[in-house]
């Protein structure tokens, strides 16, 4: 367990700075807010198209073999947008575009394996680790590149995910086995519409991304600056890292839980609308802190209601949530360029309110049940 969470430091570590670099050049060198969207967009929306083949890959693939072709694909193709950087938007995207499938098997990969390092009664404590862990990088990651952008050319920082692909494979040298089903009768469709808690437990999930972590792509026009860019996305991270730590568990349901957690987003998204640098600052702490929460119980009941054979594909379709991200991105980078940032704003509280109430919904016609 300890080289497996070492490596997801890792990885995750130089995907953030890949992230925050990679944003900030796209928009210092052409000045165009859509074209956030676009690149943001080519990083998560595979993970939405190609749920089916990801998760049947994750399912029926040797994990070890799995990653070194992951990444080993991922360093080839860090190595292109190196050379051709923001010189062609357009390549770049598809650049960005193809390195997005292998980091999504690599996502879905990591979060599958998670069940052979930890019995079913740990498997909570198992997530938030994983949650804690990933959420340090957050942290660390964009702090990193914040010093890096200020003192080192930003075009030659697109090179460092390359070393955290050849740090993966050094710390992993082989992976735990887990079951291999058959491809010819992996029936994922059928296998969900058996149980609908899963069904609900995913679309509340794609809702509070499209209207929640949306912000992360309208970030830099809140921030207006590369160093208040790392900032506030650290400050993000710093919430998230905050809900994980034991002293601040909450003893309640699940359900309890997750409602709790979309209010406080409300409330956090309310703040950003009150001009004020230490406001921003305290808003952005807690939508960290809500929307980690949400996330954390959303993937822990979802483990829990998927069996050993159909958990890559059902993960695979969970995590497509985060091609909500980009698509939620696009909505609210044209209402920012055409109205303003107000008005982005009072459509994402509009959306979490929804979300809550369909939540609300979903939590009450199908509750959970443990599987047989």
């Amino acid at each position: 367990m300890s080289s497996f969470s070492g490596f997801s430091l890792n990885s995750k570590n130089h995907d953030w700075i890949d992230i925050i670099v990679l944003n900030w050049l796209v928009f210092h060198y052409s000045g165009e807010v859509m074209y956030l969207s676009y690149i943001n967009a080519a990083r998560l929306l595979p993970s939405l198209v190609l749920v089916s083949i990801i998760g049947r890959l994750v399912d029926c693939r040797r994990m070890t073999e799995l990653m070194y072709v992951v990444q080993l694909a991922v360093i080839a193709l860090t190595m292109l947008i190196y050379m051709v950087n923001v010189q062609s938007i357009f390549l770049l995207i598809v650049l960005v575009t193809v390195k997005s499938i292998f980091v999504s098997i690599d996502n879905v990969q990591r979060n599958k394996l998670l069940s052979t390092f930890a019995k079913k009664e740990q498997l909570e404590q198992a997530i938030q680790l994983n949650a804690l862990i990933l959420n340090c990088a957050r942290l660390v990651g964009p702090f990193i590149a914040g010093l890096c952008l200020a003192y080192v050319d930003s075009i030659q920082l697109l090179i460092l995910p390359a070393g955290g692909g050849l740090c993966v494979m050094l710390l992993n040298r082989s992976l735990p086995d887990v079951e291999c089903g058959d491809s010819k009768q992996h029936q994922l469709k059928p296998y969900l519409l058996q149980r609908p808690q899963l069904i609900g437990l995913i679309l509340s999930s794609l809702m509070m991304m499209f209207f929640g972590l949306s912000i992360s792509v309208i970030l830099p026009v809140i921030a207006g600056s590369s160093q208040h860019y790392a900032l506030y996305t650290a400050v993000i991270a710093a919430g998230s890292i905050l809900t994980l730590l034991p002293v601040f568990r909450v003893n309640c349901s699940e359900n309890c839980q997750i409602y709790g957690s979309i209010i406080m987003s409300i409330i956090g998204f309310c703040g950003l609308l009150v001009p004020g640098f230490w406001i921003a600052i305290l808003s952005l702490f807690v939508i960290g802190a809500a929307t980690q929460s949400f996330r954390t119980i959303n993937r822990l009941l979802i483990q829990q209601q998927t069996i050993e054979r159909y958990r890559g594909s059902v993960l695979a379709v969970a995590m497509m949530d985060r091609g909500c991200i980009p698509l939620g991105g696009v909505v609210l980078t044209f209402i920012i360029k055409h109205y303003n940032l107000t008005t982005a704003l009072l459509l994402m509280i509009a959306g979490l309110t929804a979300t809550l109430c369909c939540t609300y919904y979903w939590m009450r016609r199908f509750p959970n049940a443990e599987l047989e």
